[in-house]
């Protein structure tokens, strides 16, 4: 098996923990959050509050996977466009950086909820209603990173029209997906009354990274003749070689 493909399919790997860690919690999270409901919103978590903390766990865990994807797919595709390549790196890089630093509002929720001596003497409902406003601003930070979880997507999916390692369809259904998961952010800051087809919108967006991570992982990458290894004209990026 040539590098490609090995690095492909580990990329494919990677795509399925972070498929598999991020439905996880946005599963949980949606049994636990009772939309404009703090109160039974903190009633869910505290009765459930190792599969709360497990969720948010499992979001950090996807987030390490985003990062190893994109470095992954840039070991792959850097010798089609550095530039390209380093850009989605760079996008996947802030977008994980912005999900890490958006999960202190859900730890802060376990502070409320879970740290009795801190929040000591705190009326009932004034906890409750931080706990609803601490996931309030989760949401609206979870939205902020669908620029970056959106604006990878570009750049990635003309490096994978251009190198015809996969099916170019899949280039075409990432640069779609893009702007799935970036109508979110003008749905909900500027259009909230559209914010209702967010979930179908970025359902479509998912879709097409699932199949695009799938293929990774069952059938690798396979560069054309002209950019195999040994080919006549082929020179590795950076004088490397595949082996």
């Amino acid at each position: 098996m040539t590098s490609p493909q090995r690095t492909a399919r580990l990329a494919g790997a990677m795509y399925l923990v972070l498929f598999v860690c991020g439905s996880f919690s946005i599963f949980v999270r949606s049994g636990l959050v009772v939309p404009g409901d703090a109160r039974a919103t903190s009633a869910n978590i505290l009765a459930s509050e190792f599969l709360f903390r497990l969720q948010l766990v499992s979001e950090l865990v996807m987030s390490v996977a985003w990062l190893m994807v994109a470095f992954l797919l840039y070991i792959l595709f850097k010798s089609v466009h550095r530039h390209l390549a380093l850009l989605f790196l760079l996008f996947a890089a802030i977008g994980v950086a912005t999900i890490c630093a958006n999960m202190v509002f859900q730890a802060g929720v376990l502070v409320v909820l879970g740290e009795k001596g801190f929040v000591a003497g705190m009326d009932t409902a004034y906890l409750q209603a931080q706990v609803g406003m601490f996931l309030t601003l989760f949401s609206r930070g979870w939205t902020i990173s669908g620029i970056f979880t959106g604006l990878w997507l570009y750049p990635l999916g003309l490096l994978v029209i251009k190198s015809g390692y996969v099916p170019r369809v899949f280039g075409i259904g990432l640069i779609v997906g893009c702007f799935g998961y970036l109508t979110p952010v003008v749905t909900v800051f500027l259009v909230p009354q559209l914010a209702k087809f967010n979930l179908a919108i970025m359902s479509v967006s998912g879709m097409v990274e699932v199949s695009f991570g799938l293929w990774l992982l069952f059938k690798g990458a396979n560069p054309p003749p002209d950019l195999q290894p040994g080919a006549q004209g082929f020179v590795p990026s950076n004088n490397e070689t595949y082996e």
